[in-house]
């Protein structure tokens, strides 16, 4: 699986049933922490679990990326917060 195809695999059950991975992360600020859960603690779907761990791993690697590139262009003397930076959407894109 793709991370274009983990991120825009839709939930097909409970309360984000419909919604995509992408955007359940986005929606909730647990997000991220609920899909974890979902795969240590439920039986999943196999297309499901590959989808989740798939995404989890872009999430995860995406927040290290974030925060060490804000670290580093802090020592360099950029002020602003690393929300108002132009960036790439993800990681992989750079």
């Amino acid at each position: 699986m793709t991370p274009e195809q983990a991120c825009q695999y839709e939930m097909p059950f409970g309360k984000y049933q419909g919604e995509t991975l992408e955007r359940i992360a986005t929606i909730d600020p647990a997000g991220p922490e609920y899909l974890d859960w979902m795969v240590g603690n439920i039986s999943l779907d196999p297309d499901l679990q590959e989808a989740l761990e798939c995404f989890l791993a872009i999430h995860w690697v995406q927040e290290l990326v974030d925060r060490s590139v804000e670290k580093h262009r802090g020592r360099v003397g950029r002020s602003e917060p690393i929300e108002n930076r132009n960036k790439p959407k993800y990681w992989w894109e750079q």
